[in-house]
């Protein structure tokens, strides 16, 4: 039998580290995509901390 802990995360602090964007010149949607891959990344970083 195996026994799965969950974890209570309400009140866990999440830590995103900021974003810099060097190439500011990119269409919308190249900056759009990458804010999205960023703040995707280091949200899941966090989750599995």
């Amino acid at each position: 039998r195996v026994l799965i802990a969950l974890v209570d995360i309400e009140e866990a602090p999440i830590y995103l580290r900021q974003l810099t964007i060097l190439h500011h010149l990119a269409s919308w949607e190249a900056i759009q995509d990458i804010v999205i891959k960023h703040y995707t990344r280091q949200l899941f970083q966090e989750l599995y901390k």
